[in-house]
């Protein structure tokens, strides 16, 4: 992964990882949490805007999401997804897909933190604005 997500065929790196994903039982999702960081070093680029959000998408479809992440994981989701919000940048497809990101990553986080993870969105969007 480290190869390819460096390269310039990364595009292609993170469709092939969004369908092996698919295909990993969920304890082997515990190595993601490496993906989501380097996921978040990236800088958003319309190339890369849809193959990041439907890689995120897909993982939010596990079920026991919030015992394989922890708060940081989800936090990084919400930083990488909110990136793709700008209107000036991205089409509206990219945005709603972004959107649906966040708000789904929300609904599988543990309620107990679910106020965390919406305050720090609402930072994040009005220090966007």
């Amino acid at each position: 992964f480290s190869h390819g997500i460096n390269s310039t065929r990364n595009r292609f790196c993170l469709e092939i990882l969004t369908i092996a994903i698919t295909e990993m039982h969920e304890t082997n999702l515990n190595q993601c949490s490496d993906i989501l960081l380097k996921l978040s070093q990236f800088s958003p680029s319309q190339n890369m805007a849809q193959p990041i959000l439907e890689l995120l998408s897909t993982i939010s479809d596990f079920k026991k999401l919030d015992s394989i992440f922890g708060p940081k994981e989800f936090i990084a989701v919400s930083a990488i997804a909110i990136k793709y919000t700008d209107p000036l940048k991205f089409n509206s497809f990219i945005i709603l897909l972004a959107h649906y990101v966040i708000c789904i990553w929300f609904i599988k986080c543990k309620p107990d933190f679910r106020k965390n993870y919406a305050s720090f969105t609402c930072k994040v969007y009005l220090f966007r604005i």
